[in-house]
Order: C-alpha cells, then structure tokens, then sequence
C-alpha cells in the first residue's frame, strides 16, 4: 500500500472516531438524567424525614447509605468520562502549511523530499491522532456503560428506599 492510500485510510480511520466520539457523547444524556432525577428524589425524602421508632431508622437509614452509595458510584464513572480522557487533534491546516514551508525551507528546491516528508508527516498525524482518540473512546464508552450498569444495580436499591419512605409518611 502506498504512502498516499494510507493517508487516505488513516484519515477516514481518524474521522470515524470523531464522530464515534459524538455518539458517545450523545448517550451521555441518560444516565445524567436518571442521576440528576434520583438525586433530587433522595435530596426531597431527605428533606421530609418521617419520625421513625428505632427499628424503622435503622432501615431508612441502610437503605438510604445504599442508595447514596450506588448513585455515587455511577456518579464515580461519569466524571472518569468527563475528565479523564483527552483526545488527539490533527494538526489546522495553517499549522500544517507552515510546517509545508519550513520543509520547503530546509530542503530547498528538493520538491520530491519535501513532498515526501510532508506525506509521512500527515501520516504520522492522522494514526497517531485517530490511535489516541480511538483508545479514548473505548475508555469514554466502557465507562458509559460501567454508569448504566451501575444505575441498573441501584434502582431496586432506591425503589426500596422510595417505597419505604412513602409508607413511612403514610
């Protein structure tokens, strides 16, 4: 495979995993809203305490730590998306146009090195960018996931802890 198919290949390869990366990011919507719903529904029956005896405290309050818990935690998995992961950038064309120039510069009147330089360079851009922003996406995406799951596990977890505190007040 030539130098120029493989720039071709490594650019379409970098360009599908930007707009895997969107996709990503578009799937982040739910388990933000489910968090943001469960959290402002622990935050009102927090605010509402019921008067328990001492047994039923003790429940509400386990049930309570366990939904706390499990919210941090898929709390624990956004932010890793968030913030852990960075992505590699293809250089802008002026960028790339001033590095054109200083090959032209260092090579002087040698259009066949410059051209081939500046070919492995691009080359170089593209893998090295579609690579990182690849493994970024497997990261980003495995945490989506690792937070829905999370956000599976602890629904019966917080419809007990709702279901309880509803017959609490009652």
């Amino acid at each position: 495979m030539d130098v120029e198919s493989r720039i071709e290949l490594y650019q379409n390869l970098y360009t599908q995993e930007i707009e895997r990366r969107d996709r990503i990011h578009a799937r982040l919507n739910f388990p933000f809203a489910i968090l943001l719903a469960l959290s402002g529904l622990v935050a009102y029956i927090v605010q509402n305490i019921p008067v328990f005896s001492s047994g039923l405290a003790v429940v509400f309050w386990e049930l309570f730590a366990i939904a706390m818990i499990a919210i941090l935690i898929s709390f624990v998995f956004l932010c890793l998306y968030l913030f852990k992961y960075s992505d590699c950038l293809v250089a802008s064309p002026e960028e790339m146009d001033d590095y054109y120039v200083e090959l032209e510069k260092h090579h002087g009147e040698s259009n066949e090195l410059v051209d081939k330089a500046f070919a492995q360079y691009r080359l170089d851009t593209f893998k090295e960018a579609g690579t990182k922003t690849g493994k970024s996406n497997d990261q980003r995406s495995e945490n989506i996931y690792r937070a829905n799951i999370s956000i599976a596990r602890e629904s019966p977890d917080n419809s007990l802890f709702i279901q309880f505190s509803r017959h609490a007040w009652c």
